[in-house]
């Protein structure tokens, strides 16, 4: 995969966890401080691992919603905060 030399206040991802989860170090290193990433395409059982795994990184969970066994979550390095 090319290299990205450019940071984003927002990323969005719609793919499996395990691509999620190889392109985490390149998804943090393109993110600005205080960014956020939207990351779905996750399978309910695979969500917690994938919450862990970016937790692990430094993001924190701001908010998460399951539907028909899929997933989606919304991640920040920031400080969590709460979407209503």
């Amino acid at each position: 995969m090319p290299l990205c030399e450019a940071e984003f206040s927002l990323i969005c991802a719609n793919l499996r966890y395990p691509t999620l989860k190889k392109l985490s170090n390149t998804i943090k290193s393109n993110l600005c401080p205080k960014g956020v990433i939207i990351l779905s395409g996750i399978r309910q059982w695979e969500k917690q691992d994938l919450i862990d795994h970016y937790a692990g990184m430094g993001f924190s969970l701001i908010w998460e919603k399951n539907e028909k066994k899929w997933s989606v979550v919304i991640m920040s390095i920031q400080a969590p905060q709460s979407l209503s």
